[in-house]
């Protein structure tokens, strides 16, 4: 039981610490000083809190990883029917790093101002590019790449925040998508470690 709740503890740190990417901020009822005595009933009414916190979290994150799944399922599935002589995949992988690549050089340059759009083109980048991997390889290459295109979108959003051209938004958002990726490299690496 103690092992849970330090587990849930320490998940609620990490998910505090970046909630203004991809939560919503915890209050817990209590604050506790430092050489103060804590009544139980209090720690409990706080770590309460936190499991509530952090379940409504899991659920949206499940709601949009569904969501997000049954779009590349699709994509995939119609995929499937294409004739082996389409060029359609390359096609639509062309047109996507072609997007990417204008809008990141044109948010540099501070023309275009849609970070969001910026992180969703690499994104159907990715899915193509997995959809299209022919094994685990070019799958955890489709995944790697997206991750190494919102590290570098995260640097200059971050660049453009602190020369005060964009809000913090712009930053924070990208950090979503960057810790998406992360996730799904992590992801795919433990799926593929436990499937050997």
């Amino acid at each position: 039981m103690r092992l849970r709740y330090v587990l849930m503890i320490t998940f609620s740190m990490f998910i505090c610490n970046i909630s203004p990417a991809m939560a919503g901020s915890v209050t817990v009822p209590y604050i506790f000083t430092s050489g103060a005595k804590a009544m139980a009933s209090e720690v409990n009414t706080n770590f309460k809190a936190l499991e509530t916190e952090v379940n409504d979290n899991d659920s949206r994150i499940a709601e949009l990883e569904a969501e997000r799944s049954y779009t590349v399922f699709a994509l995939g599935e119609a995929l499937q029917f294409l004739p082996e002589s389409s060029t359609t995949v390359e096609d639509l992988l062309a047109t996507a790093q072609r997007v990417f690549d204008l809008t990141l050089v044109q948010y540099g340059a501070g023309v275009f101002n849609r970070v969001d759009e910026i992180c969703q083109w690499s994104r159907r980048w990715q899915d193509i590019a997995y959809l299209a991997a022919s094994d685990d390889a070019g799958r955890l290459t489709a995944l790697t790449d997206h991750l190494e295109r919102m590290e570098s979108v995260y640097d200059i959003a971050e660049a453009r925040f602190i020369a005060g051209v964009v809000s913090e938004v712009d930053p924070l958002t990208v950090e979503y998508y960057l810790l998406s990726a992360n996730a799904f490299v992590e992801g795919f690496n433990a799926k593929t470690e436990n499937s050997q």
